[in-house]
């Protein structure tokens, strides 16, 4: 992979495939069965992005809401369009 100079400036552009516009990189909280979901926003920057490993740091503002019942877990759904 291609690694940008900046990748903080990638965070929120868009790149054009088939017409239509995607997000570079998606974040996409996926909740369980029993999640709040007004309780489940976060936000993520970039902590490690080489050739071969991309690491983000979630921030979520209500962290103790995050995966409260084991049985039933959240979790992330990452999608790289490209840039």
């Amino acid at each position: 992979m291609k690694v940008p100079k900046d990748p903080e400036l990638i965070k929120n552009e868009t790149i054009l495939l088939n017409g239509t516009y995607y997000p570079i990189i998606e974040l996409v909280f996926v909740p369980g069965t029993y999640s709040d979901q007004t309780m489940t926003r976060f936000n993520w920057t970039f902590v490690k992005f080489t050739q071969k490993e991309l690491l983000i740091q979630l921030d979520f503002e209500h962290l103790s809401y995050i995966s409260a019942r084991n049985t039933d877990p959240d979790s992330i759904r990452a999608i790289i369009y490209g840039f």
